[in-house]
């Protein structure tokens, strides 16, 4: 500022065989009037810049919130995903475990039907005791609902098979 200053005095001077080699400002006063419109516009950008500062830092949390929340949620559904495949799987390895035993107990039963021909007795009532094992099975898988039921208990005459149906269809 002290050489554009001594520039323009010596544009001014050096028609009269002047020449100023030193200018010095030493303290500058300005009227109250622009004191206080610059402290106004300091003002104001100070405000402007807490606004826009204020604005990014809601913008990020708010993409910071729902970032956590889209994982949140994924890693609930990836552990309920988990949960039924693990209980689809126990399902499925219960039944199979419970298909060869009714395959072995049915094996046994037929071979045993070859064998004892002449025991028909002691067989049939093998075989009904099976049946009524799986009609009792299927009346307590009925029962385990909320729903009102009527449950009647099997005689020979009720129960599904007869041992001569069975037999037939073991042959």
């Amino acid at each position: 500022m002290n050489r554009n200053l001594l520039e323009d005095v010596n544009l001014a001077t050096r028609a009269w065989g002047v020449e100023v080699t030193r200018v010095e400002v030493r303290d500058i006063e300005p009227s109250p009037d622009i004191v206080k419109a610059m402290e106004l516009q300091m003002s104001a950008e100070r405000q402007k810049r807490a606004t826009v500062l204020d604005s990014e830092a809601s913008a990020i949390q708010s993409i910071n919130d729902a970032n956590a929340k889209a994982t949140s949620l994924r890693a609930q559904a990836e552990a309920e995903k988990d949960a039924v495949v693990l209980a689809a799987e126990a399902t499925a390895r219960k039944m199979d475990i419970e298909a060869g035993g009714l395959a072995r107990s049915l094996t046994a039963v037929a071979e045993g039907l070859q064998k004892m021909e002449a025991k028909g007795a002691a067989l049939e009532a093998t075989l009904q005791v099976i049946m009524l094992r799986q009609y009792l099975e299927a009346q307590m898988a009925f029962a385990s609902g909320n729903q009102t039921k009527v449950l009647m208990f099997p005689t020979k005459e009720t129960v599904p098979l007869s041992y001569t149906g069975l037999k037939d269809m073991l042959r």
